[in-house]
């Protein structure tokens, strides 16, 4: 008999129930910690005993490992030459993005053109966006919300989608995403300091950051640990006493 499982027989006992797999921890945002199941190894062994009439009692299944908070830097998500490539080659001969993409690259002004072909897509459509601000955090990509103009008001595309997603492939993917990955990220001043000063009030050596990764201490934009949880934890308090208005609050 494994000496992982001890069996004790007994008069009409019942047979003993096997443990349960441990729950995978949730990372932070850019990766989910996985549990390491063990309960399947006690319920596997008690299956090749297979003694009636029994009861089981095992040494407890070791505690899930606790997930590591990780962060990557936006840039590490920029769009090569090659890939670049097929996305321009994908888009419609017309596509208004084609000028704008001719270079290669995506200007803040061009985005800013891009953006107003979008947002009168979306409007042309019967929608009316509720939120269009700048996400804080990295100050590269916008966070938008949509509603019906009017109660009935059809939000579907001619291509069968909804109106958001068509409009989005004529004028906003993938220049927007080419931006936010070009674009090195920074906060916003008034975000900056109260971050700094969230995390000093739990230990950290932080000096004048402008980018969360300078405030994690990222290197080659790369972070672990509870540093990068430490400052999530900081966006979480702060965000919503600056930015109350914002319809959701982006975590990098």
């Amino acid at each position: 008999m494994s000496s992982e499982v001890q069996v004790a027989c007994g008069p009409g006992g019942n047979g003993g129930t096997g443990g349960t797999g441990g729950t995978g921890g949730t990372g932070g945002t850019g990766g989910t910690g996985h549990g390491r199941p063990t309960g399947w190894l006690v319920a596997a062994s008690l299956a090749v005993v297979g003694v009636a009439g029994c009861t089981s009692t095992s040494p407890a299944p070791p505690a899930t490992p606790r997930a590591v908070a990780t962060y990557t830097d936006p840039s590490a998500y920029r769009i090569g030459e090659s890939r670049l490539r097929q996305l321009v080659d994908g888009l419609d001969p017309t596509s208004p993005q084609r000028v704008i993409l001719a270079d290669r690259r995506v200007t803040r002004a061009e985005l800013d053109q891009a953006f107003a072909a979008y947002r009168g897509c979306v409007e042309a459509a019967g929608l009316r966006l509720t939120s269009s601000a700048w996400d804080p955090v990295t100050n590269t990509q916008r966070i938008l919300t949509y509603a019906p103009q009017g109660a009935g008001t059809p939000t579907t595309g001619p291509t069968g989608g909804t109106a958001e997603d068509t409009c989005d492939e004529e004028y906003w993917f993938p220049v927007s995403a080419i931006y936010a990955a070009d674009t090195p990220p920074h906060l916003s001043p008034d975000l900056a300091e109260a971050v700094v000063s969230c995390m000093r009030g739990r230990g950290y050596d932080v000096r004048r950051s402008t980018s969360f990764g300078d405030v994690v201490g990222a290197v080659g934009g790369h972070a672990a640990g509870r540093r990068v949880e430490a400052g999530r934890a900081c966006l979480s308090a702060v965000l919503p006493r600056l930015y109350p208005d914002l319809p959701y609050y982006p975590q990098p």
